[in-house]
């Protein structure tokens, strides 16, 4: 049999080429129905992943900012009283060579006596300079600043006969120069500073309105620290 034959006894169908199989495609409807199945979930996962990211970092930001805040005031705080009570020892020392009482008679003693010193220096301030109340218990906390500084000397009357203005020791003091004296000691012996203060508060301003400023930095620049006590 010729190959002529063959061929002519093929049926004509064998001879064409067969269709080739397509994956029938998706329509929109079906996309977007899979894209919600599959791709919406995962896109809903990755969502809430980065939210729940976002959330802690700002919780974790907030506890660091308080933790540090907290640790640094208390580190400010334990130094003033750890230089204060040094200063309180040195004088206790000094005070059992001069037949001090002890206890709260003690106390009293000591703040009577820095009290006084100091409202010698608030006399001056007030009449001489014409410093307000809340200018000249400023001033004072700056003599309590070099006075637990220790650079200025070891006694408030060591501080007071340095580089402090309208400080005369025989200066006549009123009642109300005395009481403001007196608010001062009464604060740093117990502890009780004001906000905002510390023993880096070395330098004082007396302005023309006859408010005081201290500061921490003899000359002033961008990192000086500015400090009052209000009116």
């Amino acid at each position: 049999m010729t190959d002529l034959n063959i061929k002519s006894m093929i049926p004509v169908y064998a001879s064409e080429d067969l269709p080739k199989h397509e994956k029938p495609r998706m329509t929109e409807t079906g996309w977007f129905r899979s894209f919600k199945v599959n791709g919406g979930l995962w896109l809903i996962i990755l969502f809430a992943w980065a939210a729940s990211m976002m959330i802690g970092c700002c919780i974790t930001g907030l506890i660091v900012r308080k933790t540090t805040t907290d640790r640094v005031t208390e580190e400010v705080t334990h130094k003033m009283r750890a230089e204060f009570q040094e200063y309180l020892n040195q004088q206790e020392e000094q005070r059992k060579k001069e037949s001090f009482l002890t206890g709260d008679a003690s106390l009293q003693a000591a703040i009577n006596a820095l009290g006084k010193k100091l409202g010698i220096h608030v006399a001056g301030l007030r009449q001489d300079r014409k410093v307000t109340k809340a200018g000249a218990e400023t001033y004072c906390y700056v003599d309590i600043a070099r006075l637990l500084s220790g650079l200025y000397g070891k006694t408030i009357d060591d501080v007071l006969n340095g580089p402090v203005e309208n400080y005369d020791e025989n200066h006549p003091v009123r009642d109300e120069d005395l009481e403001i004296g007196m608010k001062v000691a009464a604060a740093v012996m117990t502890g009780h500073y004001p906000n905002g203060f510390t023993t880096d508060l070395q330098f004082a301003e007396i302005n023309a309105d006859g408010s005081v400023t201290a500061r921490n930095k003899l000359k002033t620049d961008s990192t000086t620290v500015f400090w009052r006590i209000e009116e």
